[in-house]
Parts: structure tokens; sequence; C-alpha cells
């Protein structure tokens, strides 16, 4: 409350100052720096929105949040294990060359040469060869049937020589990269030879990085900022939508999709047992969290996948919030409640140094040390926290998935296989039952078989407590009101900024 006030000064101190900029370029306001833009090397989710702005791939995720061609003309699958991809013709990469079947073939060949390190390698491995049928027809030839192969397909297709000898930032999508501060700030021009839609309707577009929430939002205030997406504290939502004497901005709310839980070291000897986990669930008072921190901005979440998406399995339900519940667990679990001041053990917890996540962390340890468990909060540098989350340098930690989609995330995320450097099963869980549903997930290619599959695999996940499932964030975009026709997508994705432009 202390910070709404103060910032609610701060405005009112800058409310007779107001600032333009040129309204050629729309201006983003972030919260953190992509981690690589190569979009085989992606992994945070800002790298990936930016990066499917600069790199189509055969296919991308439609409104519907599911795959539609996009390099791909067409597609048909011959049989279960051959698909058959037409590339359009005519398609321009940035330097100016025409794309052709070469360009993909060498991207995806790049992308499983072990040399390059790409944690999308682990998942190519399904596709035992693409051949070149023609100029512009290419076949899939997959080991056994998999049903995901279409999102796979999403990947960015870089130039032959771009991706046979290094990293270059150039693909055919509607914005180029023309600079990068590291740390700083991204520019993307209009690429004005781009062939797979309308062209952008600002010839410049910028991502801002403000580490600071305050100064990101007092920046947006002075008409610094021209739109931030899920950029900005919930706290301070009121005060912009109040804006100043010289800025009254729009805010726009949806429901989302990005998925916010805690994970666990299964490694640790005391967070290795279910029951413990089971007792931080039940120590979290989520409903309370949602409407006084997140200001009502979320709902409570069981599964990766959202509520509405084909395969969610609606018979979970939010566990609890039973503090006694949690004790009794703890007891059962070998942990009685010592007598004094002293906790049954301690965890570390992990998170980023953004204000509003540690702000929660700490909500979060208090909750858990109500219960007897003494928690030390450790928040670091975006770049440094990714890191340890994926070497294993944790006890406990919280994340957010972004813009689920395909439930064979569920494979990416768990299967034993899938332990760093070659997936993101980061927790380093093994369960062989869980192992065999997921190979069966993504071989089975109808929809309804595997709608029953992922049913079972999200219930095995919930009953072991492997993650504690917080909420489903709103998607919340902050837009000055002279910017005109950004629209939300479900999954916080940045496509629709193609259309976005500041109104002179």
């Amino acid at each position: 409350m202390r910070k709404f006030f103060f910032v609610c000064f701060l405005f009112l101190f800058f409310s007779c100052q107001s600032f333009h900029h040129d309204s050629s370029t729309l201006i983003v306001g972030v919260e953190s720096f992509p981690e690589n833009l190569d979009p085989r090397l992606a992994t945070d989710a800002l790298s990936a929105k930016i990066s499917a702005l600069v790199y189509p791939g055969l296919f991308v995720m439609g409104t519907n949040m599911r795959p539609m061609p996009s390099v791909a003309e067409s597609y048909k699958f011959i049989s279960d294990t051959v698909l058959s991809v037409h590339i359009k013709k005519n398609l321009v990469f940035h330097n100016g060359k025409h794309l052709t079947v070469q360009d993909v073939l060498k991207t995806y060949q790049s992308v499983i040469d072990p040399h390059l390190h790409s944690p999308l390698a682990g998942t190519l491995e399904v596709i035992d060869r693409i051949e070149s049928v023609s100029e512009d027809e290419i076949k899939i030839i997959l080991k056994r049937p998999f049903a995901p192969i279409l999102t796979v397909l999403t990947l960015g297709i870089l130039p032959e020589s771009v991706a046979a000898q290094g990293f270059l930032p150039i693909g055919c999508g509607p914005y180029q990269i023309e600079e990068v501060i590291d740390r700083q700030k991204i520019v993307l021009k209009r690429f004005e030879n781009y062939r797979l839609g309308e062209k952008p309707k600002t010839n410049r577009l910028v991502f801002k990085t403000f580490w600071d929430d305050t100064v990101r939002v007092l920046e947006f205030l002075k008409g610094r900022i021209d739109l931030m997406q899920n950029a900005a504290p919930l706290t301070l939502i009121p005060a912009i939508e109040k804006g100043t004497k010289n800025n009254k901005p729009n805010v726009l709310e949806e429901a989302g999709i990005n998925f916010s839980y805690l994970g666990f070291n299964l490694k640790d000897p005391i967070l290795s047992h279910s029951l413990v986990r089971k007792a931080i669930a039940h120590a979290i008072n989520r409903d309370d969290i949602i409407r006084y921190k997140l200001m009502g901005k979320a709902s409570p979440a069981t599964s990766l996948l959202f509520p509405g998406h084909w395969a969610f399995n609606a018979s979970l339900e939010p566990f609890d919030y039973n503090p006694e519940k949690a004790k009794k667990l703890l007891d059962e679990a070998g942990y009685p409640d010592p007598e004094g001041e002293v906790p049954r053990f301690k965890l570390v917890y992990k998170t980023s140094a953004k204000k509003d996540r540690v702000e929660l962390a700490l909500l979060i340890a208090d909750y858990l040390r109500a219960v007897g468990i003494e928690v030390e909060v450790s928040s670091y540098e975006w770049g440094t926290f990714f890191r340890d989350i994926k070497n294993g340098n944790f006890q406990m930690f919280s994340l957010t998935w972004v813009g689920v989609t395909e439930p064979d995330i569920y494979y990416y995320a768990f299967h034993s296989s899938q332990i760093p450097p070659i997936g993101a099963n980061r927790i380093f869980y093994y369960n062989p039952t869980l192992d065999l549903f997921l190979e069966q997930g993504r071989t089975t290619l109808d929809e309804n078989k595997r709608r029953e599959i992922y049913g079972q695999v999200q219930k095995i996940i919930y009953d072991d407590f492997v993650y504690v499932p917080l909420w489903y964030e709103n998607n919340v975009v902050a837009v000055q009101e002279n910017v005109v026709g950004y629209t939300l997508r479900p999954d916080a994705g940045f496509q629709n900024l193609v259309n976005t432009f500041v109104a002179e």
C-alpha cells in the first residue's frame, strides 16, 4: 500500500509533463531482456515472443491456439509417419535472398546437430529425415506417429547459410532486427518485402527493458512507453487507469493461459517426499493471494493446460487452504513440530528479483512458516535465476509456463528422458507410469484418445504434487490512448503488434 501511495505521488509530480516521440515508432516496455533471439536456442518467453515477429516457421499458432500454415502453403499426411509440406513461393529473407526448401532442411538439420546444443533437439528426435521433393515441396518422414508434429514445425526458418555457419538475425518475418543494445533495448524495423501478410503498420518496433517496476510504470505515464503487456505490477493498475492530467491511458484485460506454479527439486531429501509437497500445497491460501495481492486478476489453477483447452481435465479441483491438514501431513512425513521456535526444517525458495515476484515469494514463505517450515527467499536477476533453475541449483522455486497450447508440453517438462540439458524436466521427476502415458500421448493421433491419455497425465501430476499449481494469470495490457489496433491473444504473444500503431 505504501508503494501505491508513493507512486501516486510521483504520478502527480509528473502529471504536468508529457513526452512525445516519432509516431512511426511503437515502444513496448518489457521487464527483462531476451536470453537468446536465435529461434533454435530461445527458451525464455520474451525471446520466443520477439523471435516470432522475425522468424516465421512452417506453421504458426493461430488465435484459437492451434497450428496453422505460415511459410507452408499447404500440407498433407500421406501416412501416419509421412507428412508432405508445400512451401509458399516468392518468400524473401531480410537479406534479399529467396526462401527455398534448402533453407527449411538446413534449419532443422542445424537443430539436430549436437554442436548447437539446441533445447529443441530432443523434440526433433522423432524426425527420421526430411527430403526435398521439388523446389517447393518437402517430405517429412517420422520414426513413429507423432501427434504434435505441426506444433513442432512452428520453429522459425533461417537462411541456409546462416543455419550452417552460425547465427545472424535474418528471417522472413514482418520485422527485421535493426539494433540490439544488451540489457537495454531491441529495435526492429519493418520489412518492406514482407510477403506472408499485410506489412506492419509502424516503421519501427522498440522493446525497451526497464528492470525496475516503478520506473517502467512512470515512464509509461510520462508517455515514453506506448504499450506494456503483463509488465506492470497489478497493484499499480488502478493508478495507471486513473492516469495523469495529460495522459489517460487504456487498460485491456482478458483471461490468460499462463500457468504459475511452485516447483521442487525432487532429488532434495526433504522435497522428494510427496507428503511434504502435499503439505506445502495445503498451507498456501491461493484464494486470498489472488483476491488481495493479484487484485483478482487471476484464477486458481490445477494443470498446465488452461480451462477450455480440448485436453483439459476438468475433474481436478484446486487444492484447498487447510493449514491444520498441512501440519498433520508434515507430522506423517516424519517432520513433527518441535517445541519452541525451532522450525520443522528449512527450505531455500528462489525467485527472480522482480519486486512483485519477491513479494509473492515472501507471502508464500509466511504461509509455510505458519505450519512450521522456515523459508529463506533468495532473489536473483532473471538470467542468473533461470540458469540456476535449468542447472538444478535450487530447492524450491516459482515460475510461469507461458502460452502452453500443446499437451505434449508434459513430455518436455516431466518425461524422465527430458532432464536438462536435453529438456525441461528441471525438477528431476521420474515416474515410469507417467513416461508410458506421455509416450502414448505423442504417438496417438486420434484427438479423443489423446484427451483420455492427457486426462490421466494431469491426474498423475496432480496426485503426486510434482508442482503446486498456483493460478492462471489474466493478460493485462496498458496502452496509451493514441495507440490503435492492439488486441490480446490468450498466449500473450506479440503477433498483433503488426497491426498496432501510434495515431498522430
